[in-house]
């Protein structure tokens, strides 16, 4: 478990066709320091984000040890656009 700082919600979640794009047929939601992207589809699939956003990437991770920190790290990649193969998702912030 690592900790992205997306920030809170700013857009309900009470019906997915509300989040969906349809220029790329991924589903977004923005946040109030970011965005998540899915793409539930089996076809890699791509999205401009109209700004600057920085693509969280983990690496290691897993079970959080006793002391409560973890013990994976994120990266972070400044993009415009995003592709995400089948069935995958990714979460972008605006600021680190």
């Amino acid at each position: 478990e690592l900790d992205v700082p997306i920030g809170t919600p700013i857009e309900s979640a009470t019906s997915s066709e509300g989040l969906r794009d349809a220029a790329s047929g991924l589903y977004r939601r923005r946040f109030s320091n970011g965005l998540a992207v899915v793409n539930p589809t089996d076809q890699a699939r791509s999205m401009d984000l109209g700004e600057s956003l920085f693509l969280a990437t983990p690496s290691g991770g897993g079970d959080i040890p006793a002391d409560g920190v973890p013990t994976g790290t994120i990266a972070y990649a400044p993009v415009t656009r995003v592709t995400l193969p089948p069935n995958s998702a990714a979460i972008l912030i605006r600021a680190r």
